[in-house]
């Protein structure tokens, strides 16, 4: 390293190159300070804040309001999902009443077929009309349907009255999770949402066993539907009078908005979907059920319907649907065909798979906001769940009650466990735009697979029993079939009852429930290729803000003297002295040694001297720092508290999030085992590593300033040491504005945030950014970046014809061949590849978009300018920083398995798509800007190194 030299800052850091491009120390002493990132912003946007403001923070209904709607939509959907099964017990007194055992098929069917038929329009509406006005359209018909139903003189009526009903109920489906999302904060959706779970499972279990009750008793099956009217009104007053959602008119114009509805698609959708479920039924058996080609037909529409979790939370609710439903419909079934009972005590048999499915979406629910994870106990779901489907098929006339008791818990638990997380997914991977479509397709999944398997188990059943039927003289199948299953021991003479009711049990395991118990297996492929994606991952930065702020004042009273911290915090380096420094042990234990990783001894002892000065001057209450031993050291030797930040080995989050990502590159015995053991590993092993050390996640540090015992009361003053290491590639150190956006009020962070160096861009660059209307992009590569990565952006950006973008790559030749990445780049006149080093903060002030790989002031330099980032992370500290990023709402993290061509294009055309992301990284960047001494830490710092001129 030079003695009174230092470089500008440019894409990478040549290994063992010397620059060609300085600056003299000596002579940017005297200098004004360093560049300001306000005063290289683009021209056409002198006022960047009032372009895209950032919107206020969100606001919830009180706890009164938020009960009462929760109420309202859990009765709504119980209502819908009790509809679906309910009418069972009824068809017979229904087909005495109408002569129409004809129709039987068609008072299930035509429910559900409309309710799967609208409910992509219905996800199409609500994505570009306000939720409230489409909710309440679809409660409208549902309880006209159930009017009509309830009224019904003819079979034709209740067939068109089933039909009403399953078109509102589709709408009422897809809008009660929307309302839901919308109405409270997503920390909090897991439990919601697994009530909303057992409100739906409950009401598909019990449905049978309230038929039951209203056709033993002098209600009539007209009931069934008349109940819906006052509870439905119920929920129409509580959405006209208490919901109030603030959703601002798209401003998109009518003709516009009904292209995107998609009316053809729908016209073409919904006969489609109505035939399908009537094929698989009156179709052979050959076709409609047990060739294995149907099921992989199934399964791999839904895997390539969609991307992310959806892909696979599309299978499952599919899977999840179609098992439950067929139970639901067959369970009810048995016990009056098999064990002769009524149909109340039919129903009343099956409340160990009610409970069962509730005790398991309740306590999922509590374990997933426990945990920040849902995958796991999709896949434990799923497992139970096609363990207990394969337990039914083992059903005799002989079992006993521990058998169907036990056997339905089994299944009720898997089910309850994995029916609502699939949901919950979709709110974590979906841009908010994208969640109406993503619920809808889940919703689709779900109804649609109840449809096609009771169609393909009723084939099946109805063909095993005729067939079966024909080898017992002397009776007629079809006679046997249309006298029902309650009427099977007053026709069936005493000898042939025992053979009939083998023939029966035999059709009904090994028709349904053995259909069932394959697509019960698909569920498990599913869930394992679900992705690990936390809830926490998108707490709204206000309510972690307000979260905070209520751990912070946790048991502290007015006057209170802080608490000892001694067996809080990793005290590191307490006897150590610059002069002493050799080989120090990091507070994570990676034993790196100082002399190693900066070089010399003499340049780490300079270093910690700059923190204690820095500290010195600054004065703060108190040090948030990670990886960054000389703030611990400079923070211990002058007595300051520290929070520890680890991001990895012993962070939770980064962790679990980032075990098959980044650490079989750090620990090549990981490397070897499977992905879902490192999974696993990284799920067992995160909580554990919390009582290893005092970690906190960044949105916490109101937690950990209040289990530190510091004054919270009052204004506190935060040195930011995390990672400060001021890398001179990176133009400043790590900074993290999007935690200092989310801490207390009084919380005030005086750490050093940035020291920019001056230069200017040369012309044909400039000339290059701002040439056309198109956006500018800035693709740039750290000291960590690989040629393969580097070629993959540059493929990705390489111009096709409908895109206006252009492009500047910055390439290090120390890293790949400059030659050849001017050849993957096709020598596009709209793509620059160069591996000139320029001032990155210039050059970020031109683009619209910064797509980053390595190296970590890529991505705070892009911030520092107000740039949204598209980038992907090599090392475990660049995973953190990304994840701060996207946390914040100002960027996208891409996978390293991830990082294509094709995924690159999207995720940055996702960003310039939408505006929230530029504002929200402008945000950023004036939180940033307007931190209490945030430069001047930074000069300070740098300022006493540079003074000693033999570093």
């Amino acid at each position: 390293m030079s003695s009174n030299r230092f470089d500008l800052l440019g894409a990478c850091c040549p290994r063992g190159r010397p620059r060609t491009n300085t600056i003299n120390i000596a002579e940017s002493k005297s200098a004004p300070h360093p560049l300001d990132i306000n005063d290289c912003e683009e021209v056409d946007d002198s006022t960047p804040n009032s372009m895209v403001p950032v919107g206020p923070a969100p606001s919830y209904p009180s706890t009164a309001k938020t009960v009462l709607i929760m109420f309202s939509l859990y009765i709504s959907i119980f209502l819908v999902a009790l509809d679906r099964t309910i009418l069972g017990p009824a068809i017979p007194a229904i087909t005495n009443q109408f002569k129409s055992i004809d129709d039987i098929g068609w008072y299930r069917s035509a429910y559900m077929l409309t309710a799967c038929g609208f409910v992509l329009l219905y996800g199409r509406v609500y994505t570009f009309f306000p939720t409230k006005p489409v909710f309440l359209s679809g409660i409208v018909p549902f309880e006209a349907g159930s009017a009509a139903c309830g009224a019904a003189n003819s079979s034709l009526a209740l067939i068109i009255g089933r039909a009403i009903q399953g078109l509102g109920s589709s709408g009422i489906f897809t809008g009660a999770i929307l309302v839901m999302t919308r109405t409270v904060p997503l920390h909090r959706l897991p439990m919601l949402q697994s009530l909303f779970g057992a409100c739906f499972g409950l009401a598909s279990v019990i449905g049978p066993l309230l038929g039951g009750i209203f056709t033993g008793s002098r209600a009539t099956w007209r009931w069934y539907f008349y109940i819906n009217l006052p509870i439905g009104g119920f929920t129409i007053c509580v959405v006209l009078l208490v919901l109030r959602l603030d959703q601002k008119p798209s401003g998109i114009s009518w003709k516009k908005t009904l292209k995107n509805l998609d009316p053809l698609g729908t016209m073409l959708f919904l006969p489609a979907i109505t035939c399908l479920p009537l094929a698989l039924e009156w179709a052979p058996p050959s076709i409609a059920g047990m060739s294995p080609r149907l099921y992989l037909f199934w399964w791999c529409f839904l895997f390539f319907s969609a991307l992310s979790s959806v892909a696979f939370g599309s299978p499952s609710q599919f899977c999840v649907g179609a098992v439950m439903l067929t139970f639901a419909t067959y369970i009810p079934l048995w016990f009056q065909a098999i064990k002769g009972v009524s149909a109340m005590q039919s129903g009343i048999n099956t409340i160990p798979l009610v409970i069962s499915v509730v005790v398991g979406s309740i306590s999922t629910g509590g374990l997933v906001r426990f945990t920040g994870y849902y995958t796991p106990f999709m896949i434990i779901g799923s497992c139970l769940m096609a363990i207990g489907a394969g337990l039914l098929t083992a059903w005799n006339s002989v079992s006993v009650s521990a058998a169907w008791i036990g056997f339905q818990v089994v299944l009720g638990l898997g089910v309850g466990c994995t029916m609502q997380h699939p949901n919950l997914a979709v709110q974590i991977v979906l841009p908010a735009a994208d969640i109406p479509t993503g619920t809808t397709l889940l919703a689709v999944c779900q109804t649609l697979g109840g449809a096609v398997l009771i169609a393909v188990g009723q084939n099946l059943f109805i063909d095993k029993f005729t067939s079966s039927l024909e080898t017992i003289d002397p009776f007629d199948p079809a006679h046997v079939v249309q006298s029902g299953a309650t009427d099977l021991s007053r026709m069936i003479p005493e000898e042939f009852l025992q053979r009939l009711l083998e023939v029966y049990n035999t059709s009904l395991t090994h028709g349904p429930f053995f259909t069932a118990l394959i697509v019960g297996c698909l569920a498990v492929p599913a869930a394992f290729g679900m992705e690990w994606r936390s809830v926490r991952e998108r707490l709204e930065p206000e309510r972690d803000e307000e979260l905070s702020s209520s751990s912070v004042l946790m048991n502290q009273e007015p006057g209170d003297t802080p608490r000892t911290n001694a067996d809080k915090i990793i005290r590191i380096g307490s006897n150590i002295t610059p002069g002493e420094v050799k080989g120090v042990s990091v507070a994570h234990d990676l034993e790196w040694s100082f002399p190693e990783f900066f070089g010399s001894v003499e340049i780490a002892k300079k270093f910690i001297e700059g923190q204690l000065a820095a500290l010195r001057e600054l004065k703060p209450d108190i040090v948030f720092h990670g990886m960054w031993a000389p703030a611990s050291l400079a923070a211990r030797m002058l007595g300051i508290r520290t929070i520890n930040f680890l991001p990895v080995p012993l962070h939770p989050g980064s962790f679990a999030h980032g075990l098959i990502r980044d650490l079989p590159d750090l620990i090549p015995v990981v490397t070897s085992l499977p992905r879902t053991a490192r999974q696993w590993l990284a799920w067992l092993t995160g909580g554990m590593m919390v009582k290893k050390a005092p970690i906190f996640h960044q949105h916490n540090l109101g937690a950990a300033a209040a289990a530190c015992g510091w004054p919270v009361k009052d204004t506190i003053s935060l040195f930011d040491m995390n990672m400060a290491d001021l890398n001179l590639v990176n133009d400043h150190p790590v900074f993290h504005a999007d935690y200092a956006h989310r801490l207390p009020k009084n919380i005030v962070i005086t750490g050093p945030l940035f020291a920019p160096s001056v230069g200017d861009l040369d012309k044909d660059i400039i000339a290059h950014m701002t040439s056309g209307p198109g956006p500018s992009l800035l693709v740039t590569m750290g000291s960590s970046g690989t040629e393969d990565f580097l070629f993959e952006a540059i493929k990705a950006f390489r111009l096709q014809k409908e895109d206006d973008w252009k492009a500047v790559v910055l390439a290090s030749p120390s890293i790949c061949d400059i030659e050849k990445a001017q050849e993957v780049a096709a020598r596009d006149p709209r793509l620059l590849v160069t591996q000139r080093f320029i001032p990155a903060p210039a050059a970020n002030a031109l683009v619209d978009v910064a797509v980053t790989h390595g190296g970590q002031g890529t991505v705070q330099t892009a911030l520092a300018a107000g740039k949204p980032i598209v980038g992907v992370a090599l090392q475990i500290e660049q995973q953190t920083n990304l994840d701060n990023v996207m946390d914040a709402g100002a960027g996208i993290r891409i996978q390293r398995q991830r990082w294509k061509t094709k995924n690159i294009r999207n995720a940055v055309r996702t960003v310039l798509d939408n505006p929230s992301y530029m504002a929200k990284a402008r945000a950023l960047r004036d939180t940033m800007n307007n931190m209490n001494g945030a430069k001047t830490a930074a000069e300070v710092m740098w300022n006493f190194i540079l003074r000693d001129e033999k570093i």
